[in-house]
């Protein structure tokens, strides 16, 4: 699980550098603690499936997006 949550992270990171955005922009944008972001995008957390909702649409992205494929 733990490479799955670095993986999720790191695909959360992109998606948010490839908007533009800082941690606090998306913190405002998806109602998050910025701190909590940059948890989830260091793997260090794993995230409910509301967290994931607010980030995928204040990222405006696809779920698949962002979700690490199964090996």
């Amino acid at each position: 699980m733990e490479i799955e949550l670095k993986e999720f992270g790191k695909n959360l990171r992109d998606a948010r550098k490839k908007k533009g955005l800082t941690l606090d922009e998306l913190a405002v944008i998806s109602e998050l603690d910025s701190k909590q972001i940059g948890k989830i995008e260091n793997g260090l957390v794993d995230i409910r499936l509301k967290t994931l909702i607010k980030l995928i649409r204040a990222l405006d992205v696809a779920p698949n997006d962002l979700i690490p494929r199964g090996k």
